[in-house]
């Protein structure tokens, strides 16, 4: 009988303390795999260890955190699906005009993971947002800026990384990144590439994508 109930003591207690901790993961939003592994409480398999060991070569030095699921897609095919809604009825493109645009980790090819036009439409900003091949609209945070963007008449975002290749190249290599944001505004391309506490910027000419 004692033997049981020191058992089942021990077995209350693992409960508790493995309650606790799970309580503090989530509380701090740190990954539950990644903690119990780090704390050491489950080994892996050699398999395992040599999967993780080749995804550490690959991603080594690199600024990973800003790294997307990858869903890279131009702003040429997006706007295009845009011009599709708009003639199918599901999007009303009537009386809307176009002031800024962002494209959110964009490869060296001029390719985003995500697109970003900041518009107006009957005296209201609106967002129109293009993510995994599919557009929506939102509310615009914030003031747009009052000059507005001839969709047809600018550089496209795959021609300018095209035409600056090596200039942006030679900026992604200093931070270990992979992916930049893009924006334009005013008439300005603005290429932003995060380097640890940094950002570098490069600035173009939407019409003509020259370096300014």
């Amino acid at each position: 009988m004692v033997v049981k109930k020191n058992r089942l003591i021990l077995i209350i207690a693992i409960i508790l303390i493995l309650a606790a901790i799970c309580g503090y993961v989530f509380i701090n939003g740190i990954d539950p795999g990644n903690y119990l592994k780090e704390s050491g409480f489950f080994s892996q398999s050699p398999e395992q260890e040599q999967t993780d060991s080749s995804t550490d070569i690959t991603t080594a030095g690199q600024n990973t955190e800003s790294v997307p699921g990858l869903n890279q897609r131009s702003f040429e095919t997006a706007v295009n699906k845009l011009y599709l809604l708009d003639s199918e009825g599901i999007l009303d493109l009537n009386n809307v005009t176009y002031h800024q645009i962002l494209g959110r980790f964009v490869d060296v090819n001029g390719l985003a993971d995500s697109w970003m036009i900041g518009a107006g439409k009957d005296g209201k900003s609106i967002l129109l947002v293009y993510n995994s091949g599919e557009w929506n609209q939102q509310e615009w945070p914030g003031t747009l800026s009052e000059e507005t963007i001839d969709l047809e008449n600018i550089t496209l975002p795959e021609d300018l990384y095209k035409q600056n290749s090596e200039i942006i190249r030679k900026t992604l290599e200093p931070a270990n990144a992979s992916y930049s944001d893009l924006s334009l505004k005013d008439g300005i391309y603005t290429i932003s590439i995060q380097n640890t506490n940094n950002i570098a910027e490069l600035k173009f000419k939407a019409d003509s994508g020259e370096m300014i």
